[in-house]
């Protein structure tokens, strides 16, 4: 067989990948489904699953000790520590998302310079968090809300009174809406989303609301927390080998 007939041969979606070749389609295909099913976030929560359970014994034991001063302060500092625990969750979580979304639209702009296929689906990161249904009574995606949440942690202590103020107060102070700093912008639209998860003006304890409304009612068991985000991580692979396939039969340099 000839090498224009075995071309002919493969399926689009091989001509498409083309071989196996450092920096080249395929590879980074095999990357993203590789970061898909990696275990490492699992891992490390696993971890913090045994940190919140020492946490557990830690108020126990001051329960049982009778002494209601000392009840108050280790529940308020344990309370304040597992916020941090929670927070850390979900950004290893954030992690993940992050890798698996950067290497499918790492795949898109590699197929777009080596073989000028623009797939506008793989070049926008958010879509790509977007895919699967919204959760509960939200319309974020649970990939989404987990997002938010670590969003939230890691830059709420940056947040200034405006992020919580209503649309009519930042029109008074700024005349329109348009005069409204970025990053207060920015700041309220993470607020908004992960108000539905529960978050409020001056709450202690954001985090644990935040970590019930996506389905942890025992803290130290975070098993829906990896499994929705594994069954998002290899829906993504899924998805974007799909668009790849539905890409090459229409293409006429693949099909």
């Amino acid at each position: 067989m000839s090498k224009a007939e075995a071309s002919k041969a493969e399926a689009p979606i091989d001509r498409l990948l083309g071989p196996l070749t450092w920096g080249g389609p395929r590879i980074r295909l095999n990357f993203l489904e590789m970061q898909a099913s990696d275990q490492i976030a699992t891992r490390l929560i696993r971890e913090y699953e045994g940190v919140i359970s020492k946490s557990k014994r830690i108020c126990r034991d001051a329960e049982i000790s009778q002494n209601d001063d000392y009840l108050e302060f280790v529940t308020t500092e344990e309370g304040e520590f597992l916020e941090d625990v929670i927070g850390s969750i979900f950004i290893i979580l954030q992690t993940k998302i992050r890798r698996v979304a950067a290497l499918a639209k790492d795949l898109g702009e590699c197929i777009k310079d080596q073989k000028g296929v623009d797939i506008p689906f793989l070049l926008k990161d958010k879509d790509i968090k977007l895919i699967g249904k919204p959760y509960a009574n939200t319309d974020m995606t649970f990939c989404y809300c987990v997002w938010e949440a670590a969003n939230y942690y890691k830059h709420r202590d940056e947040w200034s009174d405006e992020t919580w103020y209503s649309d009519d107060e930042l029109f008074e102070k700024y005349g329109s809406m348009k005069n409204v700093p970025y990053n207060v912008k920015k700041s309220r639209i993470t607020r908004q989303n992960v108000e539905k998860l529960g978050v409020r003006n001056y709450s202690t304890g954001n985090m644990r609301n935040m970590y019930k409304a996506m389905g942890v009612s025992d803290y130290e068991d975070c098993k829906i927390l990896i499994d929705e985000i594994t069954i998002w991580s290899k829906e993504v692979y899924v998805t974007v080998r799909g668009e790849l396939e539905k890409v090459a039969r229409i293409h006429p340099d693949f099909r």
